[in-house]
């Protein structure tokens, strides 16, 4: 790259930053239960009658069960996205992972393809994080890689978890003027989805190396790209992969901590914790924590983002608190919960919740629909 190698995070040389959420994910991550079977039905595994006893497997992320027969229940060939096993139609991938038939019609596997998908994950955060810091953009260099060489290029640094599911790296380099420069490597064969979270938790650690000049756990940090992952994938009603990133324990529960403190802290103030706080690590039983900065630290609420706010008694009104994001993507924070426009969330109002859907997003207020009520709701954009 030209450039030195970054130690920001106490990492030395260069560190696999996105062994992602699925790290830490067993590499069958299906639970079976064997049961008795109506003899009549085929195996959608092998096309062959169940018999008298089968199995019922999970497939990652999924909440129904799939029945198969005896013998492919005990199959050691799985499907590496979904975990189930797989036979003959399988995909088969040149570095040997295993595809089944329904994911291996989501997998990506041109350069191309890829490229279209990450510079649109690379635009929701960008307008996510539009007035939180600089956005790595231009120096970012993309590379599609098959899985021997992806493991390669994170050598030993991933001892701690299941290198089989590792998905995507991210080295950053800076020269003597500091300028950045970001190579981010995906696993190829990936479905479209799985390659959105990877993606979006890629272009986390990138965000992190140009604008985090604190040391922070390095559960903390792989906690910041999941949810980062969590909050893109949310957005983009990808149900299944949510799953995956809420079951995995790859971040050690940061990613929880990060997700309750935005409800009770909201956005701007858990950024700002990230840059300036002084714990190096969230603490899910104080998260009032997030607002001890480092003296000198405390930077104003930029205009239109998210006001920093105190804890206070429950609401008994909605109230638009803050808004933030580019014209692309705008968002509005509503109480304790932030939504964009289209979706649909629980809001906290006294010490029960309503569900709002978010219609629209102006310059300085949003216009709501109440779950129960006929006439929506223009709410103004006030002073906290």
């Amino acid at each position: 790259m030209g450039g030195k190698p970054v130690d920001m995070f106490g990492v030395k040389h260069f560190r696999s930053l996105g062994a992602w959420a699925c790290g830490a994910l067993l590499w069958l991550f299906i639970t079976s239960t064997v049961f008795s079977a109506t003899p009549e039905t085929l195996c959608p595994i092998c096309g062959n009658r169940l018999g008298t006893s089968a199995f019922l497997l999970t497939k990652r992320g999924h909440e129904e069960k799939v029945t198969v027969c005896a013998d492919c229940g005990k199959l050691e060939t799985t499907c590496y996205i979904c975990g189930l096993p797989v036979k003959n139609k399988a995909m088969r991938l040149a570095d040997g992972r295993l595809l089944c038939s329904d994911d291996a019609k989501q997998a990506v596997l041109t350069q191309d393809e890829a490229q279209k998908i990450f510079d649109d994950i690379k635009r929701d955060i960008q307008s996510m994080l539009s007035r939180h810091g600089v956005l790595p953009h231009h120096n970012i260099h993309l590379v599609l890689e098959a899985k021997a060489r992806l493991d390669k290029t994170g050598g030993n640094l991933i001892s701690a978890h299941d290198d089989r599911m590792l998905m995507g790296l991210t080295r950053s380099t800076s020269d003597e003027s500091g300028k950045f420069e970001h190579t981010v490597s995906l696993l190829y064969g990936l479905t479209r989805e799985r390659l959105m979270a990877v993606a979006a938790h890629e272009y986390g650690h990138a965000w992190l190396h140009e604008n985090v000049r604190r040391k922070l756990n390095q559960d903390a940090v792989e906690g910041f790209c999941e949810w980062i992952a969590y909050k893109v994938i949310v957005q983009r009603n990808a149900p299944y992969e949510t799953k995956v990133l809420l079951e995995s324990d790859y971040s050690q529960g940061q990613l929880q901590a990060f997700i309750a403190a935005e409800k009770e802290h909201a956005f701007y103030r858990l950024i700002q914790w990230v840059k300036s706080g002084v714990d190096p690590e969230l603490d899910r039983e104080h998260l009032e924590r997030i607002l001890v900065l480092r003296e000198g630290n405390s930077e104003p609420a930029p205009a239109l983002a998210f006001a920093p706010i105190t804890p206070r008694a429950p609401m008994t009104n909605l109230v638009l608190k803050g808004l933030s994001g580019g014209k692309a993507r705008r968002f509005a924070l509503i109480n304790d919960s932030t939504l964009t426009v289209n979706e649909q969330a629980k809001v906290r109002l006294g010490e029960s919740n309503v569900v709002v859907h978010c219609l629209e997003i102006g310059s300085d207020s949003a216009i709501i629909q109440v779950a129960g009520e006929s006439e929506r709701r223009t709410l103004r954009l006030i002073e906290w």
